[in-house]
């Protein structure tokens, strides 16, 4: 970690350093838990229990399981051309499911065997990030109920996350419009 608590793992942009570095340290969460009851329904609040789920926002940047470290951004924080440029070597087309709006959550977790010991971070989403729409589950919805007629329905349910990840990426942006003009229906009606 720098100086000012920022991990050198997080992929940030330079303004986003510097507006991290300006936050107060009372902006920052460090908690230590007593008790595993507290610790999950904190994490659960926050979404930020360690499993693999495809839609979720958080994305493990650094993660050393022999010491338990695990460190977590937020997509909508991360700007993955700046990672391309780093590894010209690994150059492969960007499979992010958020758009960038320069978010600033992150979370460092601790774990202890299977116990969460602390957490530290920013857990402070911007307003935009939290507007994204979830194009994710626009299609497993959509996948499940077009194929849910074929019976089999679990099998199906256990296959979507395979098939999203396989999508070209203009038909995931397709999914994403679709969300994002739903959401915007659904804000309309509640008026």
């Amino acid at each position: 970690m720098s100086k000012f608590g920022i991990p050198s793992h997080l992929i940030l942009t330079p303004e986003q350093k510097k507006q991290l570095c300006s936050l107060p340290v009372s902006k920052f969460t460090d908690i230590k838990w007593e008790s595993q009851s507290n610790a999950v329904s904190f994490l659960k609040e926050h979404d930020l229990i360690l499993e693999n789920r495809p839609e979720r926002k958080w994305k493990v940047r650094y993660s050393n399981k022999s010491k338990g470290i695990y460190l977590l951004q937020c997509c909508c924080g991360s700007d993955m051309s700046l990672k391309q440029k780093k590894d010209k070597a690994k150059i492969r087309k960007s499979r992010q499911m958020y758009k960038f709006v320069g978010c600033l959550a992150f979370a460092r977790i601790k774990k202890n065997k299977d116990n969460y010991v602390n957490i530290y971070g920013y857990l402070s989403h911007l307003e935009d990030c939290q507007r994204q729409p979830n194009a994710y589950l626009i299609f497993c919805k959509f996948y499940i109920e077009l194929l849910s007629s074929e019976g089999e329905f679990e099998k199906h349910v256990q296959k979507a996350p395979k098939f999203w990840n396989y999508l070209p990426i203009d038909l995931k942006n397709s999914f994403r419009k679709y969300a994002y003009n739903a959401k915007l229906l659904n804000e309309l009606q509640l008026l």
